[in-house]
């Protein structure tokens, strides 16, 4: 029968103590913002269990001196009871008095596990007496698995590419790669931490109660939680408290115990209450504890393209306020966003996607848009820098810059544009009719019964009445000088459109042409409102979603869309 700690928890609700109970192999996460008091609770349950306790704390020291197991067996045993002593008292969960001496002790259990697994096999081999007890002494080599082979196996299953290897002198070293041995003092911060916290673990004796504060410290999630489920495992024997503002490892391990840490209030006498609930089984966490421990979601906006996409930085301005991570294709952004959604509880993100309209219809655009998907105004993200407002926004720029009419150069650079469109006309027109005519016959084949079970299949599309229909549309939105309409239903890639509107504009390239329009939405709000306004619902979707964004992330955006300067014209 697995042996039961109960940690009495008082709280600031009038519904008295919690009785927190602490079972071999059954680990218990605390979670919790900071000052909810996780560390405080650590303190209370190393007072409560007593000399059971082994504390692995937060503020812990990770660094050596060098490879040699220093300390000795005196002054493991001579120290012990004042650490114990230290853990329970209040001053311990923001300062340690044996911070030296911790990491010393986690190594030397480390190589004293290794020993005692050595002479319980050399106690079997001593006491064979024939080839039965002989075996019985193989198989117990075979079952024991050496500490340091465990701890090796576990830094795999954590894809820490280190292995650790002790020598006849009992210095412990590490192999990277293969690499020649060297000290573990020369680890890296959080190679260090998954070594010590490893070693507190594998070397505590039996029936201990691990308590251990903020077991990521120094280690990236991908590492902590993997880690932590090998060591789980290779202890049953002793009960877990691990405290943690790690999430992912409370879901990573559902179906458990967790208590939910608000808030905390000290009174007198080192008396600490605590603000909490208990998370029972495979309930999710609540929203608002994820919040004060993360923050507001983070905000992702997947578009097409990757980072060196001449819209990049186009997208960076207009949403300052959100990452934007480009993905690849229009199927890629709808695959991921759609993936995130579909499993919100268990990230922290809020996924939004833009795509391309292309050739999609009402129906369509508008189903996607419900997932957060949006499909632009324009056919191609490309048109967007050539709608007529952005034209004008950097006319009205030239014109100051030249001294003409700005009116009458927008005017001027949309109609260089609309030559240029009649031009590739042709091109524009194949361009829009084959897909369709692709899904219409398509469309033809999935109709009524399945297309194998019918002996003869009648198709009813007339390419000519298409193309015809399709022309009509273009050459009326022409007559009409209508350049937005235009852009939205026909792609301007590999067309001589942007080269047009720059030289119209004064420019010697497009590139300047749609730098000088960065430079525009950068410095002047009311220009970014404008190009905003071509995007729909978005901006307000992605506002609500960002009312609470954390701090720091839109730095990020911001200095990678002012990247370059703008060219004279």
């Amino acid at each position: 029968m697995a042996a039961v700690f109960r940690i009495n928890i008082d709280r600031i609700s009038p519904d008295g103590p919690l009785a927190l109970e602490l079972r071999n192999g059954d680990p218990v996460f605390v979670v919790g913002p900071n000052g909810a008091g996780k560390s405080a609770l650590i303190n209370r349950a190393a007072a409560q269990v007593g000399d059971r306790a082994r504390v692995v704390w937060a503020h812990r020291q990770t660094w050596l001196n060098d490879s040699a197991v220093t300390l000795t067996a005196y002054d493991r045993l001579r120290q012990e009871p004042q650490v114990r002593t230290w853990d329970r008292s209040p001053n311990a969960r923001w300062r340690d008095a044996h911070c030296h001496w911790r990491p010393l002790a986690a190594l030397f259990d480390l190589v004293r596990a290794e020993t005692a697994r050595a002479q319980r096999i050399a106690q079997a081999v001593d006491k064979a007496n024939g080839a039965r007890d002989l075996k019985v002494a193989q198989e117990l080599a075979r079952s024991d698995q050496k500490p340091i082979a465990r701890l090796n196996e576990m830094f795999r299953a954590a894809e820490l590419p280190i292995e650790i290897e002790m020598t006849p002198a009992q210095e412990i070293l590490a192999r990277k790669h293969s690499s020649a041995p060297y000290p573990v003092s020369e680890l890296s911060d959080g190679e260090r931490n998954a070594l010590l916290l490893a070693a507190d673990v594998l070397g505590a004796e039996e029936g201990k109660v691990i308590l251990i504060d903020e077991p990521e410290r120094h280690l990236h999630r991908a590492i902590t939680a993997p880690l932590l489920t090998e060591l789980f495992a290779a202890r049953p024997d002793c009960a877990f408290l691990v405290a943690t503002h790690d999430l992912s490892l409370v879901m990573e391990n559902r179906g458990r115990r967790v208590p939910l840490l608000r808030d905390c209030r000290f009174g007198e006498g080192g008396r600490v209450e605590w603000d909490l609930d208990v998370l029972e089984g495979e309930a999710d966490i609540p929203d608002d504890v994820k919040r004060m421990i993360l923050g507001a979601r983070r905000v992702l906006l997947f578009v097409e393209g990757t980072q060196s996409s001449r819209d990049q930085p186009l997208y960076r301005i207009l949403f300052p306020d959100v990452t934007v991570y480009p993905c690849g294709s229009a199927e890629d952004v709808i695959k991921t966003v759609r993936s995130l959604r579909k499993v919100e509880h268990l990230h922290w993100v809020r996924a939004f996607g833009i795509v391309d309209r292309d050739h999609r219809g009402e129906e369509e655009t508008e189903d996607l848009r419900q997932e957060g998907i949006h499909p632009l105004a324009v056919s191609t993200v490309e048109a967007l820098s050539y709608h007529p407002r952005a034209i004008a926004l950097v006319a009205n720029h030239q014109a100051k810059t030249f001294g003409c009419d700005a009116s009458n150069l927008a005017a001027e650079a949309v109609n260089a544009a609309l030559d240029e469109l009649r031009r590739v006309r042709a091109l524009l027109l194949e361009r829009r009719c084959r897909p369709t005519l692709e899904r219409k016959i398509l469309g033809t084949l999935w109709q009524g019964e399945e297309p194998w079970q019918s002996d003869i299949i009648t198709l009813e599309v007339n390419p000519a009445i298409l193309f015809a229909e399709e022309a009509a549309t273009f050459d009326g939105l022409t007559a009409k000088k209508d350049l937005a309409g235009l852009l939205a239903r026909y792609s301007i890639k590999n067309t001589g459109v942007a080269a047009c509107v720059a030289k119209t504009l004064r420019f010697q390239k497009h590139s300047h042409y749609e730098q000088a329009l960065l430079a525009r939405l950068r410095a002047d709000e009311t220009a970014r409102q404008t190009i905003l306004a071509l995007l729909g619902d978005l901006p307000s979707a992605l506002a609500e979603a960002t009312r609470r964004s954390p701090p720091g992330e839109p730095a990020a955006n911001a200095a990678a869309a002012d990247a370059g300067g703008v060219p004279a014209a």
